[in-house]
């Protein structure tokens, strides 16, 4: 390597190793978040490393956030770092890719591990008692304004339990999900062991209209409380299975879509 390459090297890190320094608060202001969709508070740190007390990203709260640059993302106009997070009391890990020019977010490795009972109180589920711990693995997230997420991964939720006046046994139940590059999203729902027999599947379109079908098959252990909720949650039967088909849109269940 010649000198000038050696100097503009030189030259290179020096410049990258002041960015890194700059303190993390001037540099959300430098790049104007919308308010009535990111609000962030109690940013402290560097650009290379930092914590975020409380941020609000179209009402959804994150606290006690605390993040960890990987340096060489600057050099491709890209705002690439490891987060660790948590949702109202629910802790997250994952890496998140910010674009400087398009402004375009995703997240890469998205972990969570949630007890039942305690996403039950975060969703505010007015369903009996549930319990179990739901772990959440997705590889590719990426946010779109205005429109579905893209998402690939998969939720297992283990001991799946819901407790009425008896305690009911699901098993494990899982989902896979995947989206396509049209920006459609498809889960496929099972489970293994437990009273019951879950088969079925979801799809949500890019215009966010969406599809079940669900087949629910008791096994030879399930309770008299597991069959007289499923005659009136799934009344539908053939045979010995009971089936829900839905369809409609998102937003008849509330759903809004993020707009970044």
């Amino acid at each position: 390597m010649n000198t000038k390459h050696l100097l503009f090297t030189a030259i290179g890190g020096y410049l990258l190793f002041l960015v890194i320094l700059v303190p993390a608060a001037s540099i959300v202001s430098w790049l104007n978040l919308p308010p009535q969709t990111i609000s962030l508070s109690g940013v402290s740190g560097s650009l290379w490393s930092g914590t975020i007390d409380n941020a609000v990203i179209n009402q959804h709260k994150l606290q006690s956030t605390e993040w960890s640059l990987k340096p060489f993302s600057l050099f491709t106009a890209r705002l690439a770092a490891d987060l660790k997070s948590h949702y109202e009391s629910i802790p997250v890990s994952s890496g998140v890719n910010y674009s400087l020019l398009s402004h375009s977010l995703s997240l890469t490795n998205l972990h969570s591990t949630i007890p039942a009972e305690t996403l039950q109180q975060t969703l505010n589920i007015p369903l009996g008692q549930l319990a179990g711990t739901i772990q959440v693995t997705l590889p590719d997230v990426e946010l779109i304004s205005g429109k579905l997420p893209l998402v690939n991964g998969s939720i297992v939720w283990n001991n799946a339990k819901l407790t009425l006046a008896d305690t009911i046994s699901f098993g494990q139940i899982q989902l896979a999900l995947a989206s396509n590059a049209a920006g459609d999203l498809s889960a496929q729902l099972s489970n293994q062991q437990g009273e019951l027999n879950i088969q079925g599947d979801i799809n949500i379109l890019a215009n966010q209209r969406y599809s079940l079908n669900i087949k629910l098959t008791p096994r030879a252990n399930a309770s008299t409380e597991l069959l007289s909720i499923l005659s009136l949650i799934a009344p539908r039967k053939i045979k010995a299975d009971h089936i829900i088909q839905r369809n409609g849109h998102l937003r008849d269940l509330g759903y809004t879509a993020i707009a970044l």
